[in-house]
């Protein structure tokens, strides 16, 4: 395989022409937005919403071959490898067509895979904790890629020689969210399972649409949602303002975090156990929406006054 030769810069993943003395630029998009479109069209070929696992290869190899020629960066990976078996010593082109197929629907699966997991653990830890997610850590920690610096526009960069799909997505994945100048990181939508790139650290849904429909089909099994929700918004924010006054701190940081941490976990547990309450139909147990709001407060409060 050729590989492709890739760089990230100014918020940017570039695509580059190194066949030449004077690297040039062949192509450019947001860091992340590669990844973001190949999680979200292969989505659309499981066999349930649900289910975690792509099965590119039990389809008619006709109908796969037209689901990758569809999105572009895994049909750039399939016809880079299916070019790089001519010349070799094949029954014929079908068998190298055929082999190029299982190649990289292989590399698409897996790579979906890793990305499934990814979100599907990151679904259940605090939005502000999600690029350090051991799984995302775990998956796809840097390893070792053949790199080289030149000089682009000015500018030295570091371009990295990527020989297979799931490289590239890491390697985009990366610099969305885990390196440390990641601003706007890549999450899942809870209502409608896209990924999305965050505006901010504590987005939830990709939309409005999407945030008020998981509203209300959530406070019709439990009225302890809206109240759960907003506070677990409101001291996220109340934490961030906490924070921007502590830069120079970092303990003090942490120490915030921590606590923001703690009470989050608390609220989940205390809004899942007056829900089961609530849904069971146990009337003598059941706390109103306004004291179960208040126990959430007080605790918010006890745990920031033992920060300070």
């Amino acid at each position: 395989m050729n590989g492709v030769n890739i760089a990230f810069c100014d918020g940017m993943l570039l695509q580059l022409d190194m066949s030449t003395s004077s690297p040039t630029i062949v192509s450019k998009q947001g860091i992340g937005t590669a990844t973001i479109d190949f999680y979200n069209y292969f989505s659309r070929y499981r066999s349930s919403p649900k289910e975690e696992f792509l099965n590119l290869l039990s389809r008619p190899d006709k109908e796969v071959l037209e689901i990758i020629s569809e999105q572009s960066l895994a049909n750039q990976f399939f016809l880079d490898y299916a070019s790089s078996r001519q010349g070799i010593s094949v029954k014929n082109q079908q068998n190298a067509t055929k082999e190029a197929l299982i190649y990289t629907c292989n590399l698409i699966q897996s790579a979906f895979s890793d990305l499934n997991a990814v979100f599907s653990e990151c679904s259940n830890v605090n939005k502000t904790d999600m690029p350090q997610s051991d799984k995302a850590l775990n998956l796809f920690k840097f390893d070792k890629f053949t790199a080289s610096f030149i000089l682009l526009d000015n500018k030295i960069v570091l371009v990295y020689a990527v020989n297979s799909l799931h490289e590239y997505l890491k390697l985009d994945f990366y610099h969305a969210n885990l390196s440390p100048d990641s601003v706007k990181h890549i999450s899942i939508c809870p209502y409608c399972g896209k990924a999305f790139r965050m505006s901010q650290r504590n987005n939830l849904y990709c939309s409005k649409a999407c945030k008020d429909k998981c509203i209300r089909a959530n406070n019709k099994k439990s009225p302890y949602y809206s109240k759960y929700r907003y506070l677990q918004q409101y001291h996220n924010r109340q934490l961030n303002r906490l924070r921007s006054k502590m830069a120079d701190s970092l303990p003090e940081m942490q120490q915030l975090q921590n606590a923001y941490d703690a009470w989050n976990e608390w609220a989940r547990t205390e809004y899942e156990q007056a829900t089961r309450v609530y849904n069971f139909g146990q009337q003598k147990e059941q706390e109103s929406v306004e004291n179960f709001g208040e126990r959430l407060k007080k605790e918010w409060k006890a745990l920031i006054k033992s920060c300070s």
